[in-house]
């Protein structure tokens, strides 16, 4: 989404909402009906014109393993795309993929070129059949003309399976939090809390956030407020039963910054998984732009970061890196916290993707 507005800024640009990896489960609880009804409510107005030359299209469309249904499927979504490209006079699109599910609708768009995201290991992600995943993205990584990956994990792991990957990794909307850390103003919802603030946001489940290690280490330090803004998998909604922990539903982007900025000391407690050790978090360059302190368990992109961030492993060594981020936390620190943040901007990684684009012979900012 931060790439698609900036190529907003000299073309127009057609966003298409995920076509999804995995279905949502009933067992995910309110999650469940959230994603549902967000995605029938994206589904019923189709295509919304966002403004200056940015618009969001969600196309009616359930993914099928194979047989008619899958190509009545694909040939739907081929209708779709086409009819928006048509109406907007979209003639050869720059094809951007950030999901491998796209690979049913490659080069039948009559593209001027393909680009292919690689921010995560999909095929650690995929329902039903293990290697589908796999497949598509492979598919994708054929016919691209670029592939970006977004860790060192993934830049290895697309090299030695389809001979190509360039490393970009996530850039920062750093005016935004920065911004948020100088303003006096604190969100409504955390009126009355206790300091120190300890805040996690985004999406809870099974699939990256280790609930166990969370819980352990909410109840350990109990004279502590735990803030958890986003989205809970049903089993992580216990959390909010904790006297010191206080649950926030998932917040627009810009007031994502807000919350942030009222915490005293940022985790990432993340599962050991095949898809955390191939990711690279957008939220830990957010968490130092706001200039606070991070304790994350280890992955390993983690290390860009140098000693800007505690790691730990296991409950009561997460709980003592707490501790010590508040203890020794001092202005010198933030500072060099949020000069590294300002580095990484997305505009900085817009600027590189331009240059691998035209190094092959594509010019996406006319």
């Amino acid at each position: 989404m931060q790439f698609m507005r900036r190529f907003s800024r000299s073309m127009h640009v057609v966003y298409v909402n995920s076509l999804g990896v995995r279905s949502p489960k009933v067992a995910e609880g309110r999650m469940f009906f959230r994603k549902v009804k967000r995605k029938l409510g994206s589904m019923g107005r189709f295509y919304r014109d966002g403004g200056e030359g940015f618009g969001v299209l969600t196309p009616i469309f359930a993914p099928f393993a194979g047989g008619i249904a899958q190509r009545a499927a694909r040939a739907a979504l081929i209708f779709q795309l086409r009819l928006v490209m048509g109406a907007l006079g979209l003639r050869r699109p720059l094809v951007w993929v950030s999901c491998p599910t796209a690979a049913i609708v490659l080069n039948v768009l009559g593209q001027t070129g393909i680009v292919y995201q690689l921010s995560d290991c999909y095929g650690a992600l995929y329902d039903g059949d293990a290697g589908a995943g796999e497949r598509a993205e492979r598919e994708v990584a054929r016919c691209a003309d670029l592939v970006i990956c977004a860790s060192e994990r993934l830049l290895e792991r697309s090299r030695a399976l389809y001979g190509k990957g360039e490393y970009v990794d996530h850039g920062v909307d750093y005016e935004l939090f920065a911004a948020a850390d100088r303003s006096p103003s604190r969100p409504v919802e955390l009126a009355g809390l206790r300091a120190p603030i300890i805040g996690f946001y985004g999406n809870m489940d099974r699939n990256t956030v280790d609930l166990d290690l969370l819980e352990a280490v909410c109840r350990n330090r109990p004279q502590y407020s735990f803030v958890l803004v986003g989205d809970m998998a049903s089993d992580f909604e216990r959390l909010g039963a904790l006297p010191n922990v206080r649950a926030i539903p998932r917040q627009p982007y810009a007031r994502v910054a807000e919350f942030g900025a009222a915490f005293n000391v940022c985790i990432m407690p993340w599962l050991k998984n095949v898809w955390i050790e191939h990711c690279n978090p957008v939220k830990l360059k957010e968490y130092l732009a706001l200039g606070r302190p991070v304790v994350s368990t280890p992955y390993p992109e983690l290390q860009r970061s140098g000693a800007l961030c505690l790691a730990a492993s296991g409950s009561e060594a997460f709980a003592a890196a707490i501790d010590r981020a508040l203890r020794d936390d001092h202005p010198a620190q933030k500072e060099a916290r949020q000069t590294w943040a300002s580095r990484h901007t997305w505009d900085e990684k817009y600027e590189l993707v331009l240059s691998l684009l035209r190094d092959r012979g594509i010019e996406a900012d006319a």
